[in-house]
């Protein structure tokens, strides 16, 4: 009794499986990664970037060798992401955990709402339908259909208890918060549409003993956010302004 309270035992994910969308290196799923890794899980990488994938793979080998692998994908098209199901099917039968991690970032110019009305009218319209498809096929469709894709792995998982079978959806905390001054209707909305469909299958997916949560990270340093940006939101200097803790979030936050 005393060995099962004890934390190594309590969160242990030894011998685990995870899929993780958005892996190249770089990148928060990386940073995920790399934590799992470190306590002896097992990781597949997706990503459209071979060479991204390659070097986070030769990363993740140095902390513990053959425990990652990767698949250069499309993560918006449905033969693609079948095609990686049977990848990972070829070496398991079950899949402890998937985060639904890659997401698209497209942003028009400045509006905010202190602009006169012809330029605020004219920023929000630079928002072309092609742009909206593409946020909604990466940020929605491509989480959802993941996770659907996956469920029979993941309830293998699920079975066997101990927390596992559990879907996570990688979001922003930007789905909370309101900025008067960016022009990102799209990207939020899209995010935000994630998370509610995340709920939606918590709820279905309930009496199949798979969880799905939702994690919206707040400002984090990787490839979309360099701290040697000067006008970046994960620069210490801009990052002291923004977040409570007067501070970007580290690699140890993310994985704990």
């Amino acid at each position: 009794m005393a060995n099962s309270l004890k934390i190594q035992n309590l969160f242990s994910i030894e011998g685990r499986v995870a899929v993780i969308t958005g892996g190249g290196a770089g990148g928060l799923g990386a940073q995920m990664a790399e934590g799992l890794v470190a306590n002896g899980a097992k990781v597949y990488l997706v990503g459209r970037k071979e060479s991204t994938l390659q070097e986070q793979v030769a990363k993740l080998d140095k902390i513990s060798p053959g425990k990652a692998k990767y698949f250069a994908m499309n993560i918006t098209i449905q033969e693609e992401i079948d095609k990686f199901v049977k990848f990972v099917e070829q070496s398991e039968d079950a899949i402890d955990l998937l985060v639904n991690n890659a997401g698209l970032a497209i942003w028009g110019p400045p509006a905010s709402y202190l602009d006169p009305l012809d330029k605020l009218q004219a920023g929000l319209k630079a928002s072309p339908v092609d742009d909206w498809k593409a946020l909604i096929a990466t940020n929605s469709w491509a989480p959802y259909m993941f996770t659907v894709s996956f469920l029979h792995l993941l309830a293998r998982a699920a079975q066997k208890g101990d927390g596992r079978g559990s879907v996570v959806f990688i979001t922003t905390i930007g789905t909370q918060s309101w900025n008067p001054h960016t022009n990102f209707a799209g990207y939020i909305s899209t995010r935000t549409g994630a998370e509610h469909i995340a709920r939606i299958l918590a709820a279905k997916l309930l009496p199949h003993k798979i969880r799905v949560n939702i994690l919206a990270p707040g400002i984090f340093p990787s490839n979309a956010t360099s701290p040697n940006d000067p006008q970046g939101i994960a620069n210490p200097s801009v990052a002291s302004t923004l977040a409570p803790f007067k501070r970007a979030g580290t690699q140890e936050d993310l994985v704990g």
